[in-house]
């Protein structure tokens, strides 16, 4: 994989020909099969394997890379496409002889200098593509280089300590209002706290939020290249 990453760094132009987060996820893959990656479906494997290691995969506060035991036969070194459906984390599972790693790709055909989150933060144990068409670049990096474990510990804390506990409390308060006769909600009207996080300098005002002109882009890129060695 590291050759697919260093081609993304050496050959932006070819990679960024890409209009749309779609094509740039079909060169991804057809870059993978190009370097000895095969794609295994989905349903064979939903049952066993995607399904023994999704607690870990999907962990919000997950730190380390899951060792590829099944490193076998086709599975040795292949990878997933929406391994857990689409729209969902990770767009790309990837499977070396030594780990299992995911790869979510962040492309916007504007010009944004940003992802977008939503209610996933950059993980410890994956690693993140992202290009705009708009702005003719792209970049990658790990989670934990751009968001640190401790800074992310903090962000999942107010949203399980502090938001859902508010939403069960009112939750109750509403059942309360019911009971007294108060009000019926009839058609079951009710709150939804959405987890969700956004990028800004609210917090900090020195905050690099553009990842393109960060001072430490090119720093975040070799130690990706790095830790891919280390993986593969």
């Amino acid at each position: 994989m590291i050759n697919i990453f260093t081609d993304i760094k050496n050959n932006k132009n070819l990679w960024l020909q890409s209009k749309t987060g779609n094509d740039f996820e079909d060169r991804f893959e057809g870059s993978l099969k190009r370097n000895g990656y095969n794609r295994l479906n989905v349903k064979d494997y939903k049952d066993n394997i995607l399904s023994n290691i999704k607690g870990q995969i999907l962990d919000k506060e997950g730190t380390n890379f899951i060792q590829n035991t099944f490193a076998s036969g086709e599975l040795k070194k292949a990878f997933f496409c929406q391994p857990y459906g689409s729209q969902q984390y990770p767009d790309f599972l990837v499977l070396t002889e030594k780990f299992i790693v995911p790869i979510e790709i962040k492309y916007s055909g504007g010009k944004s200098c940003y992802p977008m989150w939503n209610s996933n933060l950059p993980k410890s144990n994956a690693f993140y593509i992202f290009g705009s068409y708009g702005n003719k670049d792209v970049t990658f990096f790990n989670g934990e280089d751009v968001l640190p474990s401790i800074e992310r510990g903090l962000l999942l804390e107010f949203h399980k300590n502090q938001v859902k506990p508010l939403e069960e409390k009112f939750k109750e308060y509403i059942k309360n209002k019911i009971d007294e006769g108060y009000c019926t909600f009839k058609r079951g009207f009710n709150v939804y706290s959405r987890c969700a996080f956004e990028q800004n300098q609210i917090s900090n005002k020195d905050a690099q939020i553009n990842y393109f002109t960060a001072d430490d882009r090119e720093s975040i890129e070799q130690n990706s290249l790095a830790l891919l060695k280390k993986l593969c």
